[in-house]
């Protein structure tokens, strides 16, 4: 970290602050950042994507708006296709599990109609 901070100071930058998105992180020690709604790590020596709990807080919200619009189910099961082609490139490389919460989301927000991934995947 120190030698990224002399770099960036020789060039007349600096390293971001505590401010709300908190120091930076040391990927090397487990550390995890935040980055567009999408989780950071490092694993096996590479970069990891993952998506972080933001962009499931915002599924849940829209879901839930989807329900005062006058076609409901459409709506929610247009707010699920939308949000997996915006997060698709994080969920390529996801584990099963992390894709089962999708049409859980959905369920659990009562939009029973999006609660097959394999019918949304295909849609």
């Amino acid at each position: 970290m120190e030698q990224t901070t002399q770099s960036l100071q020789r060039a007349m930058f600096s390293l971001k602050g505590e401010g709300e998105d908190g120091p930076p992180q040391d990927f090397r020690l487990d550390e995890t950042a935040q980055l567009l709604g999408f989780t950071l790590a490092e694993t096996d020596g590479g970069l990891h994507l993952d998506l972080g709990e933001d962009a499931w807080l915002r599924l849940k919200q829209r879901l839930e708006n989807a329900d005062r619009t006058k076609t409901p189910a459409d709506t929610a099961i247009n707010v699920v296709y939308d949000w997996i082609n915006a997060s698709r490139w994080a969920l390529e490389n996801c584990r099963g599990d992390i894709l089962m919460r999708v049409p859980d989301t959905a369920a659990l927000c009562s939009f029973r109609e999006a609660t097959s991934f394999e019918k949304l995947l295909a849609g």
